[in-house]
Protein backbone atom coordinates (compact mmCIF):
# COMPACT_ATOMS: atom_id res chain seq x y z
CA UNK A 1 0.00 0.00 0.00
CA UNK A 2 1.65 3.45 -1.35
CA UNK A 3 3.01 5.53 1.78
CA UNK A 4 1.73 8.53 0.58
CA UNK A 5 -2.19 7.44 -0.10
CA UNK A 6 -4.60 10.32 0.54
CA UNK A 7 -8.43 9.11 0.37
CA UNK A 8 -9.00 5.14 1.21
CA UNK A 9 -12.90 3.61 0.80
CA UNK A 10 -13.20 0.54 2.61
CA UNK A 11 -16.39 -1.45 2.02
CA UNK A 12 -17.89 -4.74 2.64
CA UNK A 13 -20.60 -7.01 1.01
CA UNK A 14 -23.82 -5.56 2.39
CA UNK A 15 -25.60 -8.43 2.00
CA UNK A 16 -23.64 -10.59 4.78
CA UNK A 17 -25.26 -9.87 7.29
CA UNK A 18 -23.94 -12.92 9.73
CA UNK A 19 -20.98 -10.85 11.05
CA UNK A 20 -18.05 -12.86 12.18
CA UNK A 21 -17.22 -11.17 15.65
CA UNK A 22 -13.97 -12.56 15.32
CA UNK A 23 -12.24 -10.80 12.80
CA UNK A 24 -8.83 -10.89 13.35
CA UNK A 25 -7.63 -9.85 9.69
CA UNK A 26 -9.67 -6.49 9.55
CA UNK A 27 -8.25 -5.90 13.19
CA UNK A 28 -4.62 -6.26 12.26
CA UNK A 29 -5.59 -4.15 8.90
CA UNK A 30 -6.70 -1.28 10.71
CA UNK A 31 -3.91 -1.72 13.52
CA UNK A 32 -1.07 -1.18 10.87
CA UNK A 33 -2.97 1.48 8.55
CA UNK A 34 -1.26 4.33 10.60
CA UNK A 35 2.09 3.03 9.96
CA UNK A 36 1.52 1.82 5.98
CA UNK A 37 -0.63 4.96 5.36
CA UNK A 38 0.90 7.97 7.31
CA UNK A 39 -0.05 10.20 5.29
CA UNK A 40 -3.67 9.51 4.69
CA UNK A 41 -6.25 12.46 4.84
CA UNK A 42 -10.10 11.07 4.32
CA UNK A 43 -11.16 7.58 5.41
CA UNK A 44 -14.26 5.80 4.58
CA UNK A 45 -15.63 2.46 6.01
CA UNK A 46 -18.65 1.32 5.29
CA UNK A 47 -20.84 -1.91 5.41
CA UNK A 48 -20.82 -4.89 7.45
CA UNK A 49 -17.83 -5.05 9.91
CA UNK A 50 -16.94 -7.48 13.08
CA UNK A 51 -16.70 -5.83 16.77
CA UNK A 52 -13.21 -5.45 15.70
CA UNK A 53 -11.86 -1.94 17.65
CA UNK A 54 -11.57 1.03 15.59
CA UNK A 55 -9.21 2.86 18.45
CA UNK A 56 -6.15 2.15 16.35
CA UNK A 57 -7.56 5.00 13.61
CA UNK A 58 -6.44 7.65 16.27
CA UNK A 59 -3.14 7.43 15.62
CA UNK A 60 -3.79 8.79 11.92
CA UNK A 61 -2.42 11.91 12.79
CA UNK A 62 -2.94 13.55 9.15
CA UNK A 63 -6.84 12.67 9.21
CA UNK A 64 -8.86 15.09 8.25
CA UNK A 65 -12.02 13.28 7.34
CA UNK A 66 -13.55 9.98 8.74
CA UNK A 67 -16.79 8.41 7.69
CA UNK A 68 -18.60 5.74 9.63
CA UNK A 69 -21.71 6.88 8.44
CA UNK A 70 -22.50 3.54 6.95
CA UNK A 71 -21.06 0.93 8.71
CA UNK A 72 -23.48 -1.46 9.82
CA UNK A 73 -22.74 -2.91 13.22
CA UNK A 74 -25.19 -3.74 16.52
CA UNK A 75 -23.79 -2.20 18.99
CA UNK A 76 -22.99 0.65 17.07
CA UNK A 77 -19.16 1.32 16.23
CA UNK A 78 -19.78 4.92 18.13
CA UNK A 79 -18.97 4.30 21.41
CA UNK A 80 -17.68 5.67 24.39
CA UNK A 81 -14.41 4.26 23.77
CA UNK A 82 -14.21 5.09 19.81
CA UNK A 83 -15.41 8.17 20.99
CA UNK A 84 -12.71 8.89 23.65
CA UNK A 85 -9.92 7.80 21.15
CA UNK A 86 -11.19 9.68 17.94
CA UNK A 87 -10.85 12.91 19.81
CA UNK A 88 -7.30 13.07 20.23
CA UNK A 89 -7.01 13.26 16.18
CA UNK A 90 -5.05 16.34 16.34
CA UNK A 91 -6.24 17.57 12.58
CA UNK A 92 -9.85 16.13 12.28
CA UNK A 93 -12.47 18.83 10.66
CA UNK A 94 -15.31 16.40 9.40
CA UNK A 95 -16.78 13.58 11.51
CA UNK A 96 -19.86 11.33 9.85
CA UNK A 97 -20.69 9.02 12.49
CA UNK A 98 -23.89 6.39 12.56
CA UNK A 99 -26.22 5.46 15.86
CA UNK A 100 -25.55 7.70 18.28
CA UNK A 101 -27.26 6.33 21.15
CA UNK A 102 -26.83 7.21 25.04
CA UNK A 103 -26.64 3.22 25.66
CA UNK A 104 -23.62 3.16 23.72
CA UNK A 105 -22.24 6.28 25.32
CA UNK A 106 -23.08 5.70 29.05
CA UNK A 107 -19.34 5.59 30.29
CA UNK A 108 -17.89 9.07 30.49
CA UNK A 109 -16.14 10.53 27.49
CA UNK A 110 -13.35 13.69 27.44
CA UNK A 111 -15.09 17.00 26.99
CA UNK A 112 -11.71 18.47 25.62
CA UNK A 113 -11.52 16.69 22.65
CA UNK A 114 -12.03 16.85 19.00
CA UNK A 115 -10.56 20.66 19.07
CA UNK A 116 -10.07 21.37 15.30
CA UNK A 117 -13.81 19.63 13.98
CA UNK A 118 -15.72 22.27 11.75
CA UNK A 119 -18.21 19.22 10.58
CA UNK A 120 -20.25 16.72 12.30
CA UNK A 121 -22.55 14.80 10.76
CA UNK A 122 -24.68 12.29 12.63
CA UNK A 123 -27.07 9.12 11.22
CA UNK A 124 -29.05 7.97 13.55
CA UNK A 125 -29.40 8.59 17.32
CA UNK A 126 -31.08 9.51 20.38
CA UNK A 127 -31.48 13.27 21.83
CA UNK A 128 -29.35 12.16 25.12
CA UNK A 129 -26.66 10.19 22.78
CA UNK A 130 -26.28 13.44 20.58
CA UNK A 131 -26.08 15.97 23.16
CA UNK A 132 -23.10 13.92 25.46
CA UNK A 133 -21.67 13.50 21.91
CA UNK A 134 -22.34 17.19 21.54
CA UNK A 135 -20.51 17.70 25.28
CA UNK A 136 -17.52 16.22 24.21
CA UNK A 137 -16.65 18.21 21.27
CA UNK A 138 -14.74 21.65 22.55
CA UNK A 139 -13.52 22.52 19.25
CA UNK A 140 -14.01 26.67 18.86
CA UNK A 141 -14.69 26.27 14.88
CA UNK A 142 -17.57 23.85 14.84
CA UNK A 143 -19.91 25.35 11.85
CA UNK A 144 -22.04 22.56 10.76
CA UNK A 145 -23.85 19.68 12.27
CA UNK A 146 -26.28 17.66 10.68
CA UNK A 147 -28.61 15.14 12.24
CA UNK A 148 -30.63 12.50 10.46
CA UNK A 149 -33.24 10.15 11.91
CA UNK A 150 -33.14 11.31 15.70
CA UNK A 151 -35.01 8.71 17.53
CA UNK A 152 -38.46 11.05 19.23
CA UNK A 153 -38.42 12.28 22.19
CA UNK A 154 -41.10 12.30 24.78
CA UNK A 155 -42.18 15.02 27.40
CA UNK A 156 -39.35 18.06 27.82
CA UNK A 157 -36.53 15.67 26.20
CA UNK A 158 -36.25 17.30 23.21
CA UNK A 159 -35.76 21.17 25.20
CA UNK A 160 -33.35 19.54 27.82
CA UNK A 161 -30.92 17.98 25.15
CA UNK A 162 -31.09 20.91 22.31
CA UNK A 163 -29.00 23.47 25.09
CA UNK A 164 -25.95 21.16 24.59
CA UNK A 165 -26.02 23.48 21.12
CA UNK A 166 -24.85 26.08 24.07
CA UNK A 167 -21.14 26.12 23.95
CA UNK A 168 -20.96 26.35 20.34
CA UNK A 169 -23.33 29.44 20.54
CA UNK A 170 -20.02 31.76 18.66
CA UNK A 171 -19.03 29.15 15.89
CA UNK A 172 -22.24 27.25 14.23
CA UNK A 173 -23.92 28.72 11.52
CA UNK A 174 -25.79 25.46 9.99
CA UNK A 175 -27.67 22.87 11.43
CA UNK A 176 -30.26 20.72 10.81
CA UNK A 177 -32.04 18.41 12.50
CA UNK A 178 -34.30 15.44 10.98
CA UNK A 179 -36.45 13.48 13.22
CA UNK A 180 -36.98 9.94 12.37
CA UNK A 181 -40.08 8.42 10.04
CA UNK A 182 -43.28 7.84 12.05
CA UNK A 183 -43.48 4.76 13.92
CA UNK A 184 -46.76 3.35 15.20
CA UNK A 185 -46.73 3.46 19.22
CA UNK A 186 -45.60 6.75 19.22
CA UNK A 187 -48.28 8.79 21.78
CA UNK A 188 -48.73 12.38 20.37
CA UNK A 189 -49.80 13.16 23.73
CA UNK A 190 -46.42 12.20 25.55
CA UNK A 191 -44.80 15.44 23.27
CA UNK A 192 -45.31 18.51 25.54
CA UNK A 193 -42.97 20.80 23.88
CA UNK A 194 -43.98 22.85 21.05
CA UNK A 195 -43.63 26.38 19.43
CA UNK A 196 -41.26 28.95 20.76
CA UNK A 197 -40.55 26.58 23.97
CA UNK A 198 -38.55 24.17 21.74
CA UNK A 199 -37.11 26.09 19.95
CA UNK A 200 -35.82 28.57 22.85
CA UNK A 201 -32.17 26.36 23.16
CA UNK A 202 -31.40 27.72 19.66
CA UNK A 203 -32.07 30.97 20.09
CA UNK A 204 -28.39 31.52 21.83
CA UNK A 205 -26.51 30.65 18.40
CA UNK A 206 -26.44 33.69 17.40
CA UNK A 207 -24.48 33.40 14.16
CA UNK A 208 -26.72 31.22 12.79
CA UNK A 209 -27.56 31.09 9.01
CA UNK A 210 -29.02 28.05 7.67
CA UNK A 211 -31.45 25.98 10.03
CA UNK A 212 -33.83 23.19 9.10
CA UNK A 213 -36.02 21.24 11.67
CA UNK A 214 -37.98 18.45 10.18
CA UNK A 215 -40.30 15.80 12.24
CA UNK A 216 -43.64 14.26 11.38
CA UNK A 217 -44.53 14.70 15.13
CA UNK A 218 -48.26 15.68 14.80
CA UNK A 219 -49.71 18.58 17.55
CA UNK A 220 -52.75 20.03 17.94
CA UNK A 221 -52.07 23.08 20.43
CA UNK A 222 -54.18 26.23 19.19
CA UNK A 223 -52.53 27.88 21.83
CA UNK A 224 -48.86 27.17 21.58
CA UNK A 225 -49.17 29.13 18.14
CA UNK A 226 -45.79 31.15 17.47
CA UNK A 227 -47.27 34.58 18.18
CA UNK A 228 -45.97 38.04 16.72
CA UNK A 229 -43.56 38.69 19.86
CA UNK A 230 -41.89 35.36 18.96
CA UNK A 231 -41.51 35.99 15.85
CA UNK A 232 -39.88 38.99 16.79
CA UNK A 233 -37.73 37.40 19.40
CA UNK A 234 -36.69 34.79 16.55
CA UNK A 235 -35.66 37.65 14.57
CA UNK A 236 -33.56 39.33 17.05
CA UNK A 237 -31.57 35.77 17.49
CA UNK A 238 -30.67 35.07 14.15
CA UNK A 239 -30.20 38.47 12.56
CA UNK A 240 -27.91 36.73 9.77
CA UNK A 241 -30.42 33.74 8.92
CA UNK A 242 -30.51 33.03 5.31
CA UNK A 243 -32.68 29.57 4.99
CA UNK A 244 -34.80 28.89 7.70
CA UNK A 245 -36.82 25.82 7.57
CA UNK A 246 -39.42 24.76 10.39
CA UNK A 247 -41.16 22.06 8.92
CA UNK A 248 -43.13 20.28 11.41
CA UNK A 249 -46.70 20.84 13.37
CA UNK A 250 -44.60 21.77 16.21
CA UNK A 251 -43.47 25.01 15.14
CA UNK A 252 -47.38 26.54 14.16
CA UNK A 253 -47.60 29.82 12.90
CA UNK A 254 -50.50 32.56 12.77
CA UNK A 255 -50.52 34.62 9.41
CA UNK A 256 -49.71 37.78 11.48
CA UNK A 257 -46.71 35.87 13.14
CA UNK A 258 -45.63 34.42 9.73
CA UNK A 259 -45.56 38.27 8.53
CA UNK A 260 -43.69 39.80 11.49
CA UNK A 261 -41.30 36.96 10.79
CA UNK A 262 -40.57 38.02 7.10
CA UNK A 263 -40.70 41.71 7.98
CA UNK A 264 -37.74 41.96 10.63
CA UNK A 265 -35.76 38.58 9.11
CA UNK A 266 -34.00 41.24 7.08
CA UNK A 267 -31.33 38.64 5.31
CA UNK A 268 -33.66 35.59 4.73
CA UNK A 269 -33.20 34.31 1.23
CA UNK A 270 -35.73 31.04 1.83
CA UNK A 271 -38.56 30.38 4.12
CA UNK A 272 -40.52 26.79 4.73
CA UNK A 273 -43.08 26.31 7.61
CA UNK A 274 -45.84 23.24 7.85
CA UNK A 275 -48.38 24.88 9.13
CA UNK A 276 -49.68 28.28 9.66
CA UNK A 277 -53.03 29.68 11.05
CA UNK A 278 -55.29 31.76 9.82
CA UNK A 279 -56.05 34.25 12.08
CA UNK A 280 -56.41 37.08 10.11
CA UNK A 281 -58.92 36.52 7.30
CA UNK A 282 -62.05 36.26 8.18
CA UNK A 283 -65.05 35.79 6.13
CA UNK A 284 -66.76 39.84 5.80
CA UNK A 285 -70.09 40.65 2.68
CA UNK A 286 -68.02 42.65 1.60
CA UNK A 287 -64.64 41.22 0.82
CA UNK A 288 -63.22 43.90 -1.17
CA UNK A 289 -63.09 45.94 2.09
CA UNK A 290 -61.82 42.85 3.96
CA UNK A 291 -59.30 43.01 1.48
CA UNK A 292 -57.87 46.28 1.88
CA UNK A 293 -58.13 46.24 5.75
CA UNK A 294 -56.18 42.97 6.51
CA UNK A 295 -53.42 44.42 3.82
CA UNK A 296 -52.98 47.80 5.50
CA UNK A 297 -52.85 46.32 9.05
CA UNK A 298 -50.29 43.84 8.32
CA UNK A 299 -48.55 44.58 4.88
CA UNK A 300 -47.13 44.30 2.24
CA UNK A 301 -43.92 43.19 3.21
CA UNK A 302 -40.55 44.77 1.35
CA UNK A 303 -38.58 41.66 1.69
CA UNK A 304 -35.03 42.54 -0.17
CA UNK A 305 -33.58 38.75 0.05
CA UNK A 306 -36.34 36.46 0.05
CA UNK A 307 -36.95 34.60 -2.81
CA UNK A 308 -38.74 31.64 -2.11
CA UNK A 309 -41.79 31.00 0.55
CA UNK A 310 -43.07 27.44 1.40
CA UNK A 311 -46.14 27.10 3.47
CA UNK A 312 -47.47 23.25 3.46
CA UNK A 313 -50.98 24.44 4.75
CA UNK A 314 -53.12 27.01 5.95
CA UNK A 315 -55.48 26.11 8.72
CA UNK A 316 -58.96 28.36 8.51
CA UNK A 317 -60.41 29.39 11.69
CA UNK A 318 -63.28 30.57 9.15
CA UNK A 319 -64.35 28.20 6.52
CA UNK A 320 -65.26 30.56 4.25
CA UNK A 321 -61.35 31.87 3.69
CA UNK A 322 -61.27 30.50 0.25
CA UNK A 323 -58.38 29.55 -1.90
CA UNK A 324 -58.63 32.50 -4.56
CA UNK A 325 -58.87 34.88 -1.27
CA UNK A 326 -55.90 33.40 0.12
CA UNK A 327 -53.61 33.79 -3.24
CA UNK A 328 -54.82 37.78 -3.38
CA UNK A 329 -53.87 37.96 -0.14
CA UNK A 330 -50.26 36.08 0.06
CA UNK A 331 -49.33 38.05 -3.37
CA UNK A 332 -50.05 41.58 -2.01
CA UNK A 333 -48.42 40.70 1.48
CA UNK A 334 -45.44 39.17 -0.28
CA UNK A 335 -44.98 41.17 -3.44
CA UNK A 336 -41.31 40.78 -3.95
CA UNK A 337 -41.14 36.88 -3.06
CA UNK A 338 -40.89 35.30 -6.15
CA UNK A 339 -42.06 31.45 -5.80
CA UNK A 340 -45.14 31.13 -3.13
CA UNK A 341 -45.98 27.65 -2.46
CA UNK A 342 -48.66 26.19 -0.29
CA UNK A 343 -48.31 22.50 -0.94
CA UNK A 344 -51.60 21.36 0.76
CA UNK A 345 -53.77 23.95 -1.15
CA UNK A 346 -51.83 23.82 -4.77
CA UNK A 347 -54.44 25.77 -5.80
CA UNK A 348 -54.01 28.82 -4.10
CA UNK A 349 -50.03 28.48 -5.57
CA UNK A 350 -51.54 27.78 -8.75
CA UNK A 351 -53.87 31.18 -8.47
CA UNK A 352 -51.07 33.43 -7.06
CA UNK A 353 -48.48 32.09 -10.07
CA UNK A 354 -51.49 32.85 -12.90
CA UNK A 355 -51.41 36.49 -11.54
CA UNK A 356 -47.89 36.99 -11.31
CA UNK A 357 -47.85 36.11 -14.91
CA UNK A 358 -50.14 39.23 -15.63
CA UNK A 359 -53.46 38.23 -15.20
CA UNK A 360 -55.41 40.99 -13.34
CA UNK A 361 -57.24 39.55 -10.20
CA UNK A 362 -60.33 39.89 -11.63
CA UNK A 363 -59.88 37.44 -14.25
CA UNK A 364 -58.09 34.53 -11.55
Amino acid sequence: MNPSLRTLHISSNWHILQIDDDDDELEEFLRSLPRRCSALRSLLLGGTIPQVSLEHLSNLQQLTCLNLSYVYRVPSPFNSTTATALSTLPSLTDLRIPDVFIEYLGDLISTDGFLTLESLHIKGGDPPGIARTLRCISSPVLHEVYLWDVNRATGRDPVEHLWAFLKFSESLTKLQWCAEEWKDGFEESDFTCVGIELLEPLLVLKNLENLEVLSDSLADCPDSTISCEDSRRIAQAWPNMKNLSLYSSLFPFTLRSLITSVDNLETLETLSIEEVHNDNLAPSSDRLVMFQDACESHGPCNTKYLSELLIANIQDRWSDCDDLFLAVYLHTVFPNVCDITCSERPTVSKLISIRRSGSPVDDI
